[in-house]
């Protein structure tokens, strides 16, 4: 039986998720003509970021929402062709998400408070999960908080 030396299943790892592509977001832009239109993009999944009432509509789409549009007949105007790029470039050089953090940073950070102060913080537990499957995490004070 061979074995299979950990630098070769790490090799392994990164060339499976190296190919992984975040999704390209496109800021459109519809006109506000008729709620049956907003009623219709909602039925399919697709749903608005920016309402200005009687002017327009804006959504964040990726290519499948896009082709949905599409297919509806819909006309729209492109606002941006790829939104993280756009609001990464409205920061400086180097920040990821404009200087806020990733969800995955977030977690981590929850993690290292309960590690750095475990009598004042717990560990984080998952209360729901979200529409994209993400575990909705909180943590609370301990409750011997301040005791001496």
């Amino acid at each position: 039986m061979k074995r299979i030396s950990a630098a070769t299943l790490f090799m392994l790892f990164l060339l499976c998720f190296s190919t992984i592509k975040a999704e390209i977001y496109k800021q459109i832009r519809l006109p506000y003509s008729d709620t049956s239109m907003v009623m219709e993009l909602l039925k399919s999944g697709v749903e608005p970021i920016n309402v200005k009432e009687g002017d327009y509509i804006d959504y964040a789409v990726t290519p499948r929402e896009q082709a949905i549009v599409d297919r509806l007949g819909l006309t729209y105007t492109v606002i941006h062709d790829d939104m993280t790029a756009f609001y990464q470039s409205r920061f400086p050089t180097g920040t990821l998400m404009g200087g806020y953090y990733t969800f995955p940073e977030m977690v981590a950070m929850m993690d290292s408070f309960h590690t750095n102060y475990p009598t004042i913080c717990s560990q984080k537990t998952s209360i729901a999960t979200t529409e994209n499957g993400r575990a909705l995490w909180v943590f609370t004070p301990e409750s011997h908080w301040g005791a001496r």
